[in-house]
């Protein structure tokens, strides 16, 4: 029995992304938290499609409020230069209800980092309403 649960756990490693991956979402998460919109812009790639008003939305959600978030892998897809990213992301702002989503990121190799290229849904860090 113990040599099936084996490539069940090799599968498993295999969908989590590289280190330096985790670590863009890690810190994204934690500079959202402390509402600093310039240090989680820098986790984006300036020519992404929406850029600005992602930009706008994360100023606006932080603004009041503050946000917190916690994030889990459901999926991971690439290779060491792009990969696309399925997180569960649970967004909490003040006394809003929290808004929770599956987010499709994806990332590309920028230099020696990484840099969120894409994100959908689009509008996924607009404010909550009460």
């Amino acid at each position: 029995m113990k040599w099936i649960l084996l490539p069940l756990v090799a599968i498993i490693a295999w969908a989590q992304p590289p280190a330096a991956v985790l670590d863009l979402f890690r810190t994204a998460v934690e500079t959202l938290a402390d509402r600093d919109v310039d240090a989680f812009m820098t986790h984006f790639d300036s020519a992404m499609p929406g850029y600005t008003n992602l930009r706008e939305q994360v100023a606006a959600l932080v603004a009041t409020e503050g946000a917190t978030s916690t994030i889990d892998i459901v999926d991971d897809a690439g290779d060491e230069s792009k990969r696309r990213v399925r997180i569960d992301w649970l967004l909490r702002s003040g006394y809003a209800r929290p808004k929770r989503a599956v987010v499709t990121v994806t990332v590309e190799k920028r230099g020696r980092g990484w840099k969120i290229t894409n994100l959908e849904p689009r509008d996924f860090f607009t404010a909550p309403s009460q």
